[in-house]
């Protein structure tokens, strides 16, 4: 009952705002659109590329995972942005599909025709860049999503006509520890933290996504080389490590048995790891050391960019949630990946069936571990 309410709440939500002024920047379903229909003025930083998928263990679609997303920066004059995720709206209001990502399927699920109240923008003089998008609380999306975002700009040689960038920032250790690296001072963000951030600006810089949006998770390889020159020291290469990277302090897709686990592991010749609030120099100088890595899935993996070619990894996935986004860097990165999938364990505090803990059958792993150590 409640859901057929809610639907008819929102058909009327949007009939009502189809009838709004267009200066409040209502869209309608049909009004998306991207960067080459429009024709808009592009910068090409990097060109698109296409690799070979050999092995792949998922039943998705394998295409995504073999192209390239170019990196490009468009420049719009009077273009708006709205959300905290970087939603790119044109001076005509219609939506730039490929530059406003949202964890959905398609382009016409994006919350912003969801959007009941709308109000004017904040205007804002001058040039704004847009790095804000999906999961920019999340270490793996920051990293491989959002800073690359960053990288065009300074390749392009434009980030010093930059008055504003728009970011969900949110202070977090590793979002502060990049952008300092990255020399980007603080007091040039423009905080994209709400759901009902509006802003338009005279020029509206948007540097292309590292990524297909509304698809599952893939990263453009020229990402891969800017964190190597960003973050790793230079010869910074002797593997060796067999690392056992733990959930930490996480919550979800723990291993709930990894008290058994860790003996076993550490017979081997493991070691455990915990990369919790270390700053990401220091996790990439631990995962070029690498020459085996065993771990749950989970943002941490997403330091695979920092591997040797050839370094073995163990995914570990709770039989409800397979995601490919770490055999996507494998597969980039000529990484020997190894899925493993295991019983999940639901509990109080984890809702999302993608966070449900994972307890391991410790006998049936460790003789998987131990025959990729002498393969």
């Amino acid at each position: 009952m409640k859901r057929k309410v809610k639907a008819l709440l929102i058909r009327q939500a949007r009939r009502l705002n189809n009838k709004l002024p267009k200066k409040y920047g209502y869209l309608h379903r049909e009004g998306t659109t991207t960067a080459d229909e429009k024709e808009i003025k592009a910068t090409v930083v990097y060109p698109g590329k296409t690799h070979s998928v050999s092995t792949f263990p998922f039943q998705m679609p394998v295409d995504i995972y073999a192209k390239d997303t170019p990196g490009k920066i468009y420049e719009l004059r009077g273009g708006k942005v709205w959300g905290n995720t970087g939603t790119v709206i044109t001076r005509e209001n219609v939506m730039m599909a490929d530059v406003s990502n949202e964890f959905v399927e398609q382009p016409s699920r994006h919350s912003l025709f969801r959007q009941w109240k709308w109000q004017q923008p904040a205007l804002h003089k001058g040039t704004v860049a847009v790095i804000a998008t999906t999961g920019a609380t999340v270490y793996y999306h920051w990293l491989l999503q959002h800073l690359p975002r960053i990288h065009l700009l300074q390749r392009a040689g434009v980030i010093e006509k930059v008055d504003g960038i728009v970011l969900n920032y949110a202070a977090l250790p590793f979002q502060t520890d990049t952008l300092r690296t990255m020399g980007i001072p603080a007091g040039k963000l423009i905080k994209s933290n709400t759901r009902d951030f509006y802003l338009e600006s005279e020029t509206l810089l948007v540097p292309s996504l590292p990524f297909h949006p509304f698809a599952f998770d893939n990263t453009a390889s020229w990402a891969f080389q800017f964190l190597k020159d960003t973050f790793l020291e230079k010869n910074e290469s002797s593997p060796g490590k067999m690392w056992y990277v733990s959930r930490g302090s996480s919550r979800g897709r723990c291993i709930v048995n990894e008290d058994e686990l860790l003996p076993a592991l550490q017979e081997a010749g493991f070691e455990k790891l915990e990369l919790d609030n270390l700053p990401v120099k220091e996790q990439a100088s631990l995962f070029i050391q690498a020459k085996m890595i065993v771990a749950p899935h989970g943002g941490a993996l997403a330091n695979l960019v920092f591997c040797n070619p050839g370094t073995r990894v163990v995914e570990i996935f709770n039989e409800k949630w397979i995601n490919p986004c770490f055999w996507d860097i494998a597969n980039k990165l000529n990484i020997e990946y190894h899925p493993y999938v295991a019983p999940f364990v639901e509990s109080d505090h984890v809702k999302d069936i993608k966070h449900y803990d994972i307890k391991l059958d410790i006998a049936d792993f460790t003789t998987f571990t131990k025959k990729l150590i002498s393969a």
